[in-house]
């Protein structure tokens, strides 16, 4: 295993559920500074809602890639913390992941085929016992330090297959004909509803003109390349920077305007032409 020691300034973000109003991520932050002082550390985000596993790997999933070579990724969504679930370290094209190991790589094992992965051993580790809550302190922390400064994943634990890590079970964009069945998986912060959709899943070559985008109930969103082509539009549909299908409101929360949340079905047909209440038949299809 490559060290990462040849990085004069180590880098490590964190990503996890602790708030912002409570003293957890600056505890993780010192710890990490009393291992690695040259550290260079980036919050990801602290907001992920609590125990939310599934949000907290796909953040993780669209951020890391942003990062240079030898940055070490520790994320702590540990609703089990405290049993027995294993805590993983995994090298996938030049980074380090840190965390449990609950589903939260998930997303990480769907975009890479080409990675290793460690299982710690506990005992293995320097230290004074690990408490029963606080394993982002007492063991995650000191880890992603550890690793930071170039220590060999190799040593810290046993290398095992992706099989033997737990994956989070979660719907996937379905084709029925012309017609592509999705569902809003995550409500960002200006209120986007963000769906499991991406440009991939449609046909090569198709313009936007020929995509109608319905939701759930059967309304019709119009579907535009920007924000700015919204107009006087209160609702709109567009491709956000990682290439998925989002719903939004211009200048405004589409989460609240249209009540709608993680789960909320979604229908996108190619190709279609035709009034609402025809557009509506398909949708039933």
């Amino acid at each position: 295993m490559q060290s990462q020691s040849r990085y004069p300034a180590p880098r490590i973000t964190l990503l996890s559920d602790f708030g912002l109003q409570d003293e957890y991520v600056a505890v993780l932050k010192g710890v990490i500074l009393g291992i690695c002082p040259s550290a260079k550390i980036v919050d990801i985000s602290h907001l992920v809602p609590p125990q939310d596993v599934a949000g907290a790997s796909l953040l993780l999933s669209r951020a890391a890639p942003f990062f240079p070579e030898g940055t070490v990724h520790l994320a702590i969504v540990d609703p089990q913390v405290g049993s027995d679930r294993a805590i993983l370290v995994i090298a996938s094209q030049g980074h380090l992941f840190v965390g449990p190991d609950n589903g939260l790589f998930s997303f990480l094992f769907e975009k890479d085929t080409n990675f290793r992965i460690f299982r710690v051993n506990l005992a293995l580790l320097e230290g004074p016992p690990a408490s029963a809550t606080f394993h982002g302190r007492d063991i995650m922390a000191p880890l992603a330090a550890k690793l930071a400064g170039g220590a060999d994943p190799a040593s810290l634990g046993t290398e095992i297959s992706a099989d033997l890590c737990r994956k989070l079970a979660r719907s996937r964009p379905r084709r029925v004909g012309s017609t592509l069945h999705g569902e809003i998986i995550r409500v960002d912060t200006f209120g986007n509803l963000c769906s499991n959709l991406q440009q991939s899943d449609f046909t090569h070559g198709v313009p936007l003109a020929a995509l109608t985008v319905i939701l759930g109930d059967g309304r019709v969103v119009p579907l535009v390349r920007t924000y700015a082509e919204a107009g006087h539009r209160p609702v709109i549909a567009l491709f956000d920077s990682n290439g998925f299908l989002e719903i939004a409101c211009n200048l405004g929360n589409a989460a609240q305007q249209l009540a709608l949340g993680p789960g909320a079905p979604l229908i996108v047909v190619e190709n279609l032409s035709g009034t609402a209440e025809e557009i509506d038949t398909q949708r039933k299809i």
